[in-house]
This record gives C-alpha cells, sequence and structure tokens, in this order.
C-alpha cells in the first residue's frame, strides 16, 4: 500500500515538474526572450534612483542620523546607502557633523524642501492609480 502511494505522489510530482517545465516554455516563446523579461520584471520590483534618494531624506527626517539607521529606515546596503549619502551631500540635502567619533547626518533646509516636494508628488500619483 505505501509503495502504490508513494509511486503516485512521485508520478503527481513529475507531472507537476513538467506542466512546470511547459508553462516556462510558453511563457518564453511568448515573450520571445526570457532573460528581458526577467530584466523587466527585476526593474518592476527595484526602486528607481529618485525613489531611494526620497527614502533616505525622509529616513533621516524621522530621525535615523546615524548611517547604520539610515541603512536600516531605507532598506539599503551599505556600500549602496554610502554612495547615496555622499550624493545627498553634494547636492546639499543633507549636511553631516562628526561628534565623539561618529558621523551624524542631519537634513539641510533645502533637504526638507525637497522631501516636501517629493512626498507631495507620491501622494498625487498614488491618488491618480486609483
Amino acid at each position: 500500500m505505501n509503495l502504490k502511494y508513494g509511486s503516485r505522489l512521485s508520478n503527481e510530482l513529475r507531472d507537476k515538474k513538467g506542466l512546470n517545465e511547459r508553462m516556462a516554455q510558453e511563457y518564453t516563446v511568448i515573450d520571445g526572450n526570457q532573460e528581458a523579461s526577467t530584466q523587466r520584471q527585476n526593474q518592476l520590483n527595484r526602486r528607481s534612483r529618485l525613489e531611494t534618494y526620497g527614502d533616505i531624506l525622509y529616513a533621516v527626517s524621522i530621525g535615523a542620523s546615524k548611517p547604520t539607521h539610515i541603512m536600516y529606515k531605507a532598506n539599503l546596503s551599505w556600500v549602496v546607502m554610502k554612495e547615496y549619502l555622499k550624493s545627498l551631500e553634494k547636492f546639499g540635502l543633507i549636511q553631516s557633523t562628526e561628534t565623539n567619533g561618529n558621523r551624524i547626518y542631519h537634513l539641510s533646509d533645502g533637504g526638507f524642501r525637497v522631501l516636501k516636494q517629493f512626498l507631495e508628488v507620491k501622494d498625487e500619483l498614488k491618488l491618480s492609480g486609483e
């Protein structure tokens, strides 16, 4: 009895695997290029540079002043976050100070203005999309 059940289960798994492979092949035929479709899907899931800048500005505005706190609040890797912080500092949107060997970040007046505009545009786009 167990042998019969095990055999039926393995046949079902094999059929599901075959179905998944056929569906993937059909999708590739319809799409024409599986690599391009994967890239498009990744782009849909990823944030734009503007959204990332906005997320960092927002994180700093709600009190994340240390680099690791900003990294976690903005959901970024360390290397990426450091590059974005350099850019924002160069643009004059954030200011950094060193206190007791720790770098602390604050929004500049320009950073507050840009964040306010970013949040307004983001809200408008969400309203128009509903």
